[in-house]
């Protein structure tokens, strides 16, 4: 598969071809939307946003610094390295701008508060908009819903780790298990998308690592020989029925999954979008409806 380069158009190309874990139906009616801006979010939809640091000019980055609290900038100074405190700074302009396309707020303008496990929410204006971020490398990216807490993860695969010895402490004894009777590079395949999966689900918790790793299991199954059915056995929770997989794999590189509880009969449809500081949205969306 190819890497992604730091061209837009390259991986708009390979972005369009990421493969997902669930299916929706036209038929169905649409519900109610999100319409004060100039996109629209509908309560049967998920949209996956993404950008990358290096695409963020040390200028447009300066430019937007006012965008920032104080409290935001303080802790972009904490990172002693230059390019981390750059990744720190575009992570925070990137949720502003986008949010921005939902609701006729300006960037500066929304105030958030962090969770006691570290997750930030919208608390004004108040407007039913639920997102969760993730970066690596160079990757950021944001999941954005109605109302439901959403929870997105997204990793380097080809980053150096044991994958063996991080299996055994942080996963479940049947996860662990499976990844052992694979070969080297199908068990690091598959170790990514399990971490991811399992990062997704405790965000979309609230809980973050204050709920093991290794207290649930997640199950791929393979489904017509190419896509796979996620499911997931919590003992601790009677309600994993009801919530909703994807597991995403842009390039050999790169994993990305979103879990997401909801209690709507409707199949979710997700649309992929990518931010530019030069630009206000690659309006058309780039993946396919799931």
């Amino acid at each position: 598969m190819p890497t992604i380069s730091s061209s837009p158009a390259t991986i708009l190309a390979s972005m369009a071809r990421w493969s997902i874990s669930l299916y929706c139906k036209s038929r169905y009616p649409r519900p109610s939307r999100v319409q004060q801006g100039c996109l629209e979010l509908g309560e049967e939809e998920l949209h996956l946003w993404w950008t990358r640091p290096a695409w963020w000019s040390e200028e447009s980055v300066l430019a937007r610094r006012s965008q920032l609290t104080t409290a935001e900038l303080a802790r972009v100074a904490r990172f002693h390295f230059e390019h981390d405190r750059h990744s720190a700074a575009v992570v925070r302009l990137f949720i502003r701008q986008l949010l921005s396309h939902y609701a006729a707020v300006a960037p500066a303008q929304w105030r958030f508060e962090t969770g006691a496990h570290g997750r930030p929410e919208i608390i004004a204006p108040p407007l039913p908009l639920r997102f969760n971020l993730s970066h690596c490398d160079n990757l950021v990216v944001a999941a954005v819903v109605q109302r439901h807490s959403v929870g997105v993860d997204c990793e380097l695969t080809r980053r150096q780790c044991s994958i063996s010895a991080l299996a055994e402490r942080f996963f479940a004894p049947t996860e662990a298990a499976e990844l052992r009777a694979l070969p080297p590079e199908a068990q690091r395949q598959r170790f990514f998308d399990l971490w991811t999966l399992k990062e997704s689900y405790i965000k979309a918790l609230g809980l973050g690592l204050a709920q093991p790793l290794n207290q649930f299991t997640f199950r791929l199954l393979s489904r017509n020989g190419e896509e796979e059915q996620i499911t997931l056995d919590d003992n601790e929770r009677d309600f994993a029925s009801n919530w909703r997989y994807w597991l995403l794999r842009p390039t050999a590189d790169y994993r990305i999954a979103i879990t997401l509880p909801t209690i709507t009969p409707l199949p979710y449809r997700l649309v992929s979008r990518a931010l530019l500081p030069t630009a206000s949205v690659l309006a058309e969306p780039l993946q396919q409806v799931v």
